[in-house]
């Protein structure tokens, strides 16, 4: 794990002003490829959460594919979170920062799956979302995360670490994980995980 930044820009005021012009702007972030591969390992009629679902392109993916699974999309971006209630009625969204999600009760040990895409490389703590997701998933669930291999594709300033497999083995060789797969994937620029609470 490599540190890129020593000061964080990836604050919930930062997000509101980049999702505010995307939503200006009518930009999305879909990324097929990624969100097929993670459909592809989901059962119908589970419970999923999307942490730093932004504007909510996968949940609304996923509900439309998944017709059975119930889907939370969480981010601490009030403004993509509000635009992503009023467009994607077939889910349900919260303003909730990822380190502070194990404070609701009501989400512990709840989800069968838990989706990460391209956020733990924002994150001062990536051991936190590692942890929280654990916390947040039954026995037995999953936490599929993506994230860029060795900083391949450029964050600017919002990237806090860059990754490589070897990190993502010590994330995951703590004792209630099972890393299943560990893949790269998109021109070999993004690395896929699949892990599983044991």
């Amino acid at each position: 794990m490599i540190e890129l930044k020593e000061q964080n820009i990836n604050t919930p005021e930062y997000w509101d002003k980049v999702f505010k012009k995307e939503i200006e702007e009518n930009l999305s972030r879909v990324d097929l490829e990624r969100f097929a591969m993670t459909e592809a390992r989901i059962k119908d009629n589970s419970d999923v959460i999307d942490i730093g679902c932004g504007r909510g392109e996968f949940v609304e993916y996923l509900t439309k594919r998944k017709k059975l699974c119930r889907v939370l999309g969480i981010d601490f971006s009030k403004i993509a979170i509000d635009d992503a209630k009023k467009r994607i009625l077939t889910a349900k969204f919260a303003d909730i920062d990822i380190y502070k999600i194990a404070d609701y009760k009501s989400l512990l040990e709840r989800f069968d799956y838990v989706s990460c895409f391209e956020v733990i490389e924002h994150l001062d703590r990536p051991d936190l979302l590692i942890s929280n997701a654990s916390k947040i998933l039954k026995q037995s669930g999953y936490l599929i995360l993506t994230t860029p291999y060795e900083n391949s594709i450029l964050g600017g300033e919002e990237h806090v670490y860059s990754f490589d497999f070897q990190d993502m083995i010590d994330f995951f060789k703590k004792t209630e994980w099972d890393l299943i797969t560990l893949t790269r994937y998109y021109k070999n620029l993004n690395m896929f995980v699949l892990a599983k609470k044991i």
